[in-house]
C-alpha cells in the first residue's frame, strides 16, 4: 500500500495552477483553494424532503444512521472545480452539493484514492435557472455502494457524466428529480468490468413536472468473465405533459464468458409525452476489426481502436489535459 505522503502527493499533481479544488481524505476537507463564493459546511445535513417527499432505501437509512458527519458544498457563483476523494478509514460518506440560482458550476468529481469498502451518499439540488455538470471518475480499490439523488427545480440543466473503473462490486443507483417545468437531466455513463465480478447499475429518472428533458445514455464493457448490468427506470407523473424521455445502453462484451445486460422500463401516466429505449449489446464487430486489419493494423491494436472509440463520449467535453491524462492511463490498466 502506499504511504499517505505520497498518495497526497499524486493527488494534488492532478491539480492546474492557480485551479480551485478541494481535496476530501475520509471524508474530511484537508486540503483547499477556493474562492470565497464557494461554502464548505460540516455536519450540514439536507433535508430533500422539503423539495420532494419520498420513501427512503434500507441503505439511504442505514448511511444516514451510521456516517460520522457530512459536507455540503454551496456554490454562490460560477466556477469550475475539481474535487478528489481520498478515504481508506471511513465506511459511510455523506456529502451534499447546491448549485444556487442561476450559477453555472463544472466539478470534476475524482475518487483517486479508495482503498476500502464505502456506502456513499451524495444530495444534489440544482436552483432555478442554474446549470450543473458534475464529472465524476469513480475509480475504487474495494467494493463501492453508491446512492446519488438529485433534484432539479424550473429552466435548470444536470449533466451527471460518470466513467466507473472499480476493481471490485458495485452497486450504484442515482435518482434524478425534475421537479418543475424546463428542467433538464443528461446522464452519461461509461464502465468498464473487467474483475470477474458483478457491478449493478441503476438510474431512475422521474420526471414530477412536465416540459422537461431527460436523457440516459450507458456504455458498458465487459470482459475477464464479470457481468455488468444497466437498469434504466424512467417515469413520468400524471400532468407533466410534454415531457421527453430517453434512454440508450450500448455494450461490448469482449470474451466468451462475461455479459452486459440492460434492462429498460418506463412508467407513464400521461399521454402527450415522448418516451423512448434502445440497447444494442454484442461482441466487437468482426467488419469493423476486419476494415481496421486491412489497413495494416494488428488485431490487438485494432480491438483497442474500437473501444476506445466507444468511450469518448465522456471525453466529449473534457478539456483538462492532466484529467484526460490521468483517465486514460486509468482505462488502460482495465482493459
Amino acid at each position: 500500500m502506499r504511504q499517505p505522503k505520497l498518495v497526497l502527493s499524486e493527488a494534488l499533481s492532478l491539480i492546474n495552477e492557480d485551479e480551485f479544488f478541494i481535496l476530501f481524505n475520509d471524508g474530511k476537507a484537508v486540503r483547499t483553494n477556493l474562492p470565497e463564493s464557494v461554502d464548505i459546511l460540516v455536519d450540514d445535513y439536507l433535508d430533500s424532503s422539503e423539495l420532494y417527499k419520498r420513501d427512503r432505501s434500507e441503505v439511504e437509512i442505514d448511511i444516514e444512521n451510521k456516517v460520522k458527519f457530512s459536507n455540503t458544498i454551496v456554490i454562490n457563483e460560477n466556477i469550475s472545480l475539481k474535487v478528489l476523494h481520498i478515504n481508506d478509514k471511513e465506511e459511510y460518506i455523506n456529502s451534499n452539493i447546491i448549485s444556487k440560482r442561476g450559477v453555472v458550476a463544472h466539478i470534476s468529481n475524482i475518487y483517486y484514492h479508495v482503498v476500502n469498502d464505502i456506502k456513499n451518499k451524495i444530495e444534489i439540488v440544482v436552483e432555478d435557472d442554474a446549470n450543473l455538470t458534475l464529472k465524476s471518475v469513480t475509480n475504487c480499490y474495494g467494493k463501492i455502494t453508491n446512492i446519488i439523488n438529485a433534484y432539479l427545480l424550473e429552466n435548470s440543466l444536470l449533466n451527471l457524466d460518470d466513467i466507473g473503473l472499480n476493481d471490485k462490486e458495485v452497486d450504484t443507483l442515482a435518482n434524478v428529480y425534475i421537479l418543475a417545468e424546463n428542467a433538464k437531466a443528461d446522464l452519461t455513463n461509461v464502465v468498464i468490468n473487467s474483475t470477474s465480478l458483478v457491478q449493478k447499475y441503476k438510474y431512475i429518472v422521474t420526471h414530477i413536472k412536465g416540459n422537461s428533458e431527460s436523457m440516459t445514455k450507458n456504455y458498458g464493457i465487459s470482459r475477464n468473465s464479470s457481468y455488468l448490468t444497466f437498469d434504466n427506470f424512467g417515469v413520468i407523473k400524471k400532468g407533466a405533459s410534454k415531457t421527453n424521455l430517453s434512454q440508450k445502453t450500448k455494450g461490448i462484451i469482449l470474451d466468451m464468458y462475461s455479459s452486459v445486460s440492460a434492462n429498460p422500463l418506463l412508467e407513464i401516466d400521461e399521454n402527450d409525452v415522448i418516451a423512448n429505449h434502445g440497447a444494442s449489446i454484442g461482441a466487437i464487430d468482426e467488419e469493423e476489426l476486419y476494415y481496421l486489419m486491412s489497413r495494416g493494423l494488428s488485431r490487438e491494436v485494432s480491438e483497442g481502436l474500437i473501444v476506445q472509440a466507444f468511450i469518448v463520449p465522456y471525453f466529449s467535453d473534457l478539456k483538462d489535459e492532466k484529467l484526460i491524462e490521468y483517465v486514460n492511463l486509468e482505462v488502460f490498466k482495465h482493459l
